[in-house]
């Protein structure tokens, strides 16, 4: 692959702490400013003064968050179960 496209439009900072790789590519080819948006938005999609933002607190946000991310568990509870996964944890209720 040669190009990627990522529809940031609707992610808050949480999402691009689930996403380090996106976020960390951006920010290492020093289009942090892209994610600008994101930074604007608080964990529940609330908009929040941005006009005020540097670069430098793009990227202090962005990285706190990837660092955060990596030190708390994910939520995985919409993935899909393999039918393995949902056949062990059935065994374990009889």
């Amino acid at each position: 692959m040669t190009d990627t496209y990522v529809d940031t439009r609707n992610w808050t900072v949480n999402d691009a702490a689930q996403h380090p790789a996106v976020v960390q590519k951006l920010i290492s080819i020093g289009k942090a400013d892209l994610l600008k948006h994101v930074v604007g938005l608080d964990a529940h999609g609330s908009t929040t003064a941005t006009s005020g933002l540097t670069a430098e607190d793009i990227l202090r946000v962005l990285n706190e968050s990837i660092r955060t991310a990596t030190h708390e568990p994910r939520d995985r509870s919409t993935r899909p179960s393999s039918a393995a996964q949902t056949a062990r944890s059935a065994a374990g209720w009889f």
